[in-house]
């Protein structure tokens, strides 16, 4: 068929648009510590592109990647397993090649140390205006452009801020009416926050409690921020949501320049409090509140005691005495704290200052790297405790410097020891079993009970000892129980997940925790063929753990651990001898054990 002189071929093509070609995906990801400092690679001199040059980590994207997808799975591949948290797009732009590349932004990275693979001989987190040369021409054009720092950002938020003559704080302020301007409240934070069976949809675990993970997506997620952002302040949590028909009862203030913290409160979602209530602005001024949000959620259940929270909508911040977020989530003003809320400026923390802020916070991931810290920051002192070995020590005539230790009596001294207490709590494991509890446990003269475990009111029989313990002692006696059962639980089960929990919480509560852990850790050293032997003398071969009551697990537990211990000590001696034996200069364990002291003492 032909139109005028045209065939209807040609007036289709004529009329056609030509196929769309469709560009190849890559990425990369430009790293920004808090310094300002970003991370560069050097490319390998064997790269077909730019070889030598330095560049952001990143590649091509595989097929049905999204960009942000291959900027995370190519920095892995290239840098090794590497924090990576929310990434900012930057800028999408073609390349020489016809390839489309975004750049993401990781802005308040730590500054880590790449495991680079074959792609990359060198790294370098560099100055903006100290760049390693040769620099891929694309990556400087970037990095010239300015925009990897937020400076676009800040100055668009200084368009917003509130008036505010009166300071009366490094984050508080005065508009002229008298309301109370907060800055840099954090409201929320991703991690791990533990609740009573029954307070979410997801079924408790064998301790009670529900133990409820939300990462960085959802507490970070557009719809999350914007859902917080002009929402109302109250005064503890009312009982329902705050509505156009309750809000003049309830609301205290404004919630404000919802974001993502940096730096140390990277984790943190903060906002700024415009708080308008006479009373609600004395409260805050007469104290530092903590914070704890109202909000809807959806709950997925990965297995009992364990869920994970999605489609975070908020509703209302309130202004409560203690929130599950944690002491770091707090109405703060003190110049001489930290921005975690910590002590002044200067001086230095302990580990256990980290490890009862971790804990209070209820702070899971916290609370495990510093008990990994702890181990670093605790050898010399552990060294002492593992080498004193007094019982067995040599009379003063031969203990000459060169002389080498007699390893089989330490052996020998350290066997009787574990050997007696292990024959102890197996005697006491035994009335456990018969049913007898109460009945042969030593009072702290050395006197035997008589039996009875009832107080004046008839209470206490059938408690575990750490609700006794409760009762009597105060809260320092309970922290030494965890402690000391922390401590056991690791060299049980190195590398088991620590529970949290709150200081502040019931005595049923804690001990229901403290029975879970030993229960756990007999259960995973019993999977273990090299912790085996540590508790089959205890449980024999078919074990149910579950079944074991709080008191049958303690003793149980601390028998295994002991074991454990005496394994550790016997490697430590080996080691301690082995060393000894190749140095004809050796010290005698009574010589570095004076000197420890003397050291210790200082």
């Amino acid at each position: 068929m032909a139109v005028g002189n045209l065939s209807l071929r040609a007036v289709l093509s004529r009329g056609s648009a030509p196929p769309e070609t469709v560009k190849d995906i890559a990425a990369g990801i430009a790293f920004v510590a808090d310094d300002n400092t970003v991370l560069l690679l050097k490319r390998s001199p064997k790269e077909e592109n730019f070889a030598g040059h330095w560049a952001f980590p990143g590649g091509k994207a595989d097929d049905g990647e999204t960009a942000e997808e291959a900027a995370r799975r190519e920095a892995i591949e290239e840098m090794g397993n590497v924090p990576i948290r929310t990434l900012r797009s930057l800028d999408t732009r073609d390349t020489p090649n016809g390839m489309e590349f975004t750049t993401f932004v990781c802005e308040g990275s730590p500054k880590f140390i790449p495991t680079l693979n074959g792609e990359h001989t060198d790294y370098r987190w560099a100055s903006l205006d100290d760049l390693p040369q040769p620099m891929h021409p694309a990556v400087a054009r970037t990095l010239a452009e300015g925009k990897l720092t937020g400076d676009k950002a800040a100055s668009e938020d200084a368009q917003f801020r509130f008036y505010t003559p009166v300071k009366i704080g490094p984050k508080r302020s005065l508009t002229p009416e008298g309301f109370l301007l907060c800055e840099d409240v954090p409201i929320a934070r991703i991690g791990e926050l533990i609740y009573v069976g029954g307070e979410v949809p997801v079924d408790p675990g064998r301790d009670g409690l529900v133990r409820i993970s939300r990462d960085e997506a959802q507490v970070f997620a557009p719809a999350t921020v914007a859902s917080f952002l002009g929402k109302p302040i109250t005064v503890d949590h009312p009982d329902e949501d705050v509505t156009p028909s309750n809000w003049r009862s309830l609301s205290v203030g404004t919630i404000v320049a919802v974001r993502r913290g940096t730096g140390d409160l990277s984790d943190f979602l903060l906002a700024d409090f415009l708080i308008q209530d006479e009373a609600a602005i004395a409260k805050v001024t007469a104290g530092n509140p903590e914070v704890s949000c109202g909000y809807d959620a959806d709950y997925e259940q990965i297995e009992p005691g364990k869920g994970r929270q999605t489609n975070i909508i908020g509703n209302h911040v309130a202004l409560v005495d203690k929130g599950r977020c944690g002491p770091r989530c707090f109405v703060g003003d003190n110049q001489s704290l930290t921005s975690t809320g910590g002590p002044p400026m200067g001086t230095k923390r302990t580990w256990r200052d980290r490890i009862m802020t971790a804990f209070k916070a209820q702070d899971e991931a916290a609370l495990n790297e510093e008990l990994d810290t702890m181990a670093d920051e605790a050898e010399p002192q552990k060294l002492v405790i593992e080498l004193k070995q007094p019982e067995v020590e040599k009379d003063d005539e031969t203990k000459d410097d060169g002389e080498q230790p007699d390893v089989a009596a330490l052996i020998q001294a350290m066997d009787e020891k574990f050997t007696a207490a292990i024959t102890d709590i197996a005697g006491r494991l035994a009335k456990l079993e018969a049913g007898e509890v109460g009945e042969t446990t030593d009072n702290e003269h050395g006197d035997k009970d008589d039996g009875e475990t009832k107080d004046e009111e008839g209470e206490e029989e059938g408690k575990t000892d750490e609700e006794k313990s409760g009762k009597t002692t105060d809260s320092a006696g309970l922290k030494s129980e965890f402690t000391e059962t922390l401590a056991r639980a690791e060299i049980l089960s190195p590398g088991i997940k620590l529970p949290t929990f709150d200081a502040k919480a019931d005595q049923k509560k804690t001990a229901d925790s403290l029975c879970a852990l030993r229960r756990k850790a007999l259960a995973n050293a019993f999977k273990d063929d090299d912790r085996k032997e540590f508790v089959t003398p205890f449980v024999g071969d078919r074990p149910d753990f579950t079944k074991l009551t709080c008191d049958a697990a303690k003793q149980m537990f601390v028998g295994a651990s002991e074991l454990a211990k005496r394994a550790n000590n016997r490697a430590q001696v080996f080691d301690n001898t082995r060393r000894a034996a190749t140095d004809a200069h050796a010290n005698s364990i009574k010589s570095i054990n004076e000197a420890h002291r003397a050291f210790w003492k200082r």
